[in-house]
């Protein structure tokens, strides 16, 4: 009989077929896997650029950049306040008093800076008296 085919032949194709669709999606797999390993390492060095942080005075070109740049990874909120906090005060035992830090416009520009891809330094406006509170 001419029709009918060998069952061995058939389950043979099928194994083939799947073989071979097996393989196509492991070097796509592979190939995606490859690209995501990429662009993690562009993410991972733009997040350990150094970013400066200065305190500019709107009133005169008297300006105070913090000493240690922050990597991109660590500039929030918080980080700059504690590195901030870490300037000696002319004053003893003062806590320092920053009116921009408590503005809307801090958040944004540390979230502009986060998402960004250049190394623009964070310029902090203050007063001219903001700037004089520290011992430097």
């Amino acid at each position: 009989m001419p029709f009918i085919e060998d069952p061995a032949s058939t389950f043979g194709t099928i194994a083939d077929s799947i073989g071979i669709f097996g393989a196509i999606f492991a070097t796509g797999a592979w190939f995606w896997a490859k690209q995501n390993n990429k662009r993690e390492k562009m993410e991972q060095k733009r997040m350990n650029q150094k970013i400066p942080v200065i305190l500019k005075s709107n009133e005169s070109k008297l300006s105070l950049e913090l000493p240690v740049h922050f990597r991109r990874e660590e500039l929030y909120r918080q980080e700059v306040m504690g590195r901030i906090g870490m300037i000696p005060m002319k004053i003893k035992g003062n806590r320092f008093s920053l009116s921009f830090t408590h503005t809307p416009d801090f958040l944004m520009a540390i979230n502009t800076i986060q998402e960004s891809d250049s190394t623009d330094p964070l310029v902090m406006p203050c007063t001219d008296e903001e700037i004089r509170q520290f011992d430097v």
